[in-house]
């Protein structure tokens, strides 16, 4: 039984609210039943789920006894609502007022702070009120509805339902890309397998000449090229000059040899 900030009456009677309660749990059972149709002899099922909608419709009809008292109380809601929008508005309006009097010299900025703070106190108190009372309206406005249909109404100040956070557009881009990425199709569609992208690779890695000499106007652009090469792979500082000091060193050895 939902009740108002400040222990103000609550939003439906108890009795109303045990109702609604009742009527909900036959509800459960029936949706359960459903279930279990195929574990019992059909006649056995009907007879239960007729006794269930039986119950359920005699919550549901001493539910509709109140259904003017709640249409009455829904209308006293809605115009509490009305009349504390136009009071927000009110009360808004002196702010806005107050700043202005402030921007043109008139309030000094101790007089403006003064204003600025007791009408935002103002406001903060109205608006939970005005929440209090839209949740109210929204609670009545569902239970008088499902009285109406012949249903269970919801719980009497039950929360509303969370709702996910849902992930930003680069989160669901990125999600879908990978959901439809295919490691075999974009194989297939490159026309080139991991062996491909080694032999590519290989083919593309310069080999130095065995028979170079110092000297031989090629042999800068031969290490230019095998730096180009190295710095290709990605790989880091360390790694490059590990790698470098190598094929230099096949050099020297491949000098000393001729």
């Amino acid at each position: 039984m939902s009740k108002q900030p400040g222990g103000s009456e609550p939003v439906v009677p108890a009795e109303v609210s045990d109702l609604i309660e009742e009527s909900q749990t036959v509800q459960s059972w029936i949706e359960r039943l459903a279930e279990h149709s195929s574990d019992v002899r059909a006649d056995v099922f009907e007879r239960v789920l007729t006794d269930y909608q039986n119950r359920l419709g005699k919550v549901t009809g001493a539910l509709a006894k109140y259904r003017s008292d709640l249409v009455s109380g829904l209308d006293g809601r809605q115009a509490q609502v009305a009349s504390l929008q136009a009071d927000r508005d009110s009360h808004a309006a002196d702010l806005e007022e107050a700043r202005l009097r402030h921007a043109v010299g008139e309030y000094s900025e101790g007089t403006w702070d003064d204003r600025r703070e007791s009408i935002e106190a103002s406001l903060h108190e109205i608006d939970e009120l005005l929440d209090a009372e839209q949740g109210a309206v929204a609670e009545l406005t569902a239970i008088i509805d499902s009285i109406e249909k012949g249903h269970a109404p919801p719980a009497s100040g039950s929360p509303p339902a969370e709702t996910a956070e849902m992930p930003s557009d680069t989160t669901v881009e990125l999600a879908e890309a990978e959901e439809s990425f295919e490691p075999e199709k974009a194989v297939e569609e490159d026309g080139e397998t991991g062996e491909d992208v080694i032999e590519s690779v290989t083919e593309a890695s310069p080999v130095p000449p065995a028979d170079r000499v110092d000297g031989d106007p090629g042999a800068a652009g031969d290490y230019m090229d095998e730096l180009e090469f190295l710095e290709s792979l990605s790989l880091d500082e360390s790694e490059k000059f590990d790698a470098m000091s190598a094929m230099l060193d096949d050099e020297e050895s491949g000098k000393k040899d001729a």
